[in-house]
């Protein structure tokens, strides 16, 4: 029987011209607030997220946000033919993974485009990023669902990895769900930047990056519990 692939999903990739100087920043960043506890991980001390704040909308990350939000309009206009205007970054997040720590399959909400940037990374040894469809028995549904068992592993019920580069940025839609494996070497090289980017405009809406102050509210409310639709299950 012939196989033929329906709807891909288109994956943007792009180098960044001036990466070295990025990576210092970044690098900077990082020992600058390590001593500022608001961003550990409560459930996973083996990866740091530097999010209780947007990072890239300091001054010093002016000239990569900036960078960022072309490729954004190119990937959105060119590649998934949107019919929308510039783009903007909403919101970004540092991620540290040291050994043993790894990213479980999500989504981003509040977002149109996802945009990873690989500030420091081995595509020898550091656990590249995937992308997964959810089978039907891993998502909550208000009706009767039935999972057919799979003898085999294909590529289309397994994560699909793309291995980055070091000062690459790669951009997909925002709905797609992705992750990475645990990080099985001794180092914690691996060091990325994440970020939701959205239209400036939706209808008749003007979008607006999130201030410090809510960013920090949000972030420190889900981890203290006191988030209604995040409960503490355990």
């Amino acid at each position: 029987m012939e196989i033929r692939d329906i709807c891909p999903i288109p994956l943007g990739v792009e180098v960044c011209p001036f990466h070295e100087n990025i990576k210092k920043l970044v690098l900077d960043e990082i020992d600058e607030h390590r001593s500022d506890n608001r961003h550990k991980q409560l459930n996973d001390r083996n990866l740091e997220h530097l999010d209780y704040y947007s990072p890239i909308h300091s001054d010093k990350f002016n000239e990569l946000r900036h960078w960022i939000e072309l490729q954004a309009e190119i990937y959105a206009h060119d590649i998934l033919k949107y019919d929308i205007g510039e783009m903007i970054v909403t919101d970004s997040w540092l991620n540290v993974c040291h050994p043993g720590g790894y990213q479980y399959p999500h989504s981003h909400c509040n977002s149109v485009i996802c945009a990873l940037y690989y500030v420091s990374f081995d595509d020898e040894v550091d656990p590249p990023t995937y992308f997964y469809q959810p089978n039907p028995a891993q998502q909550f549904r208000d009706d009767m669902v039935f999972m057919l068992t799979k003898k085999n592993q294909t590529k289309y019920n397994c994560p699909n990895e793309v291995v980055g580069m070091e000062g690459t940025l790669i951009l997909w839609p925002s709905n797609v769900v992705h992750g990475y494996k645990r990080n099985d070497t001794n180092s914690s090289n691996r060091i990325t930047f994440s970020t939701n980017i959205m239209p400036t405009r939706v209808g008749s809406y003007k979008i607006s990056p999130l201030s410090t102050e809510d960013r920090n509210k949000q972030v420190l409310a889900e981890r203290s519990g006191q988030l209604w639709d995040s409960p503490d299950f355990l």
